[in-house]
């Protein structure tokens, strides 16, 4: 039998997803909406082709028509993540806006009081979660939120570079910054090298998913650390129990990230203290 999965994340996760459905002789492929073809489309194409057993959904909107498109096919599903209405459907999450909350509290206890927010558009709920997450622990702080500080671009290593660079010309610039993915940390860690500052000592990166990658950067990156292969074998296991006909319901699952600290993050520079924080230069 074949199970496809919409399900956009690391090798780590598809590993250990994989392992779980090969206890079962099953088969898992990975697809995704092409340039000319919607996600809602693709949905229906692989609901109508009944060759599909079960559905990995990734990466869910804050109102999702591809959770009902699958409720109404009566297909099942699981999603990794969750909308603003996940009561009646399976889910496996991370709870990223405690895991926020803990990075900046982290960075704070570091003397750190600007903190730059890198994140994503607010239609992916996870995106809306992680900056809600960072806002509650800035004011929880007491610290006086400052929109400049936050930068919406998109989940990409470029898009950590350019928005890190527009931090950083801040007259005013951060100390710190928290992105909501490591993918645009390893950005914003280029950003800082090609101006000749030094993360975790010049100005603090932490990132968020735990990567392997992030082992090797320059500095190792500190991340928020979300379980992968141990997410991956779970979903396989849970969406084989809604195929075999256990409630969805049942199925809700929310686990904690944890704060695994390298080498990218560290005290205030005391230089920048006593500089009242001016403005970085970028190398010409």
């Amino acid at each position: 039998m074949k199970i496809k999965v919409k399900l956009a994340y690391s090798a780590s996760l598809l590993a250990g997803l994989a392992e779980s459905l090969a206890k079962r002789g099953w088969d898992m492929h990975v697809v995704q909406a092409s340039p000319a073809e919607n996600e809602e489309d693709l949905i229906r194409r692989l609901i109508s082709s009944h060759k599909v057993s079960g559905v990995v959904l990734s990466r869910p909107h804050k109102k999702d028509a591809r959770i009902k498109l699958l409720q109404d096919a009566k297909m099942p599903f699981i999603v990794h993540g969750r909308s603003l209405d996940c009561s009646d459907y399976a889910w496996y999450d991370v709870d990223s806006k405690s895991a926020f909350v803990e990075a900046v509290d982290h960075l704070v206890a570091l003397g750190h009081h600007r903190i730059g927010f890198i994140g994503a558009p607010t239609y992916h709920n996870f995106a809306q979660t992680r900056l809600d997450g960072y806002r509650e622990a800035i004011v929880a702080n007491g610290i006086e939120l400052d929109n400049d500080l936050v930068q919406i671009t998109e989940l990409s290593d470029d898009g950590g570079e350019r928005v890190a660079h527009d931090l950083l010309d801040l007259e005013n610039p951060p100390t710190a910054l928290l992105c909501l993915t490591d993918t645009q940390a390893f950005g914003a860690l280029a950003a800082l090298h090609s101006r000749g500052l030094e993360p975790g000592k010049h100005v603090s990166v932490i990132g968020y998913d735990g990567l392997r990658f992030g082992r090797h950067t320059n500095p190792p990156l500190t991340t928020m650390a979300q379980p992968q292969a141990h997410s991956g074998r779970q979903l396989g296991d849970m969406i084989l129990s809604i195929i075999d006909g256990d409630d969805p319901k049942k199925h809700q699952v929310l686990r904690r990230a944890e704060l695994v600290r390298r080498k990218s993050d560290g005290p205030v520079w005391t230089e920048v203290k006593t500089q009242s924080m001016s403005k970085w230069e970028r190398e010409k």
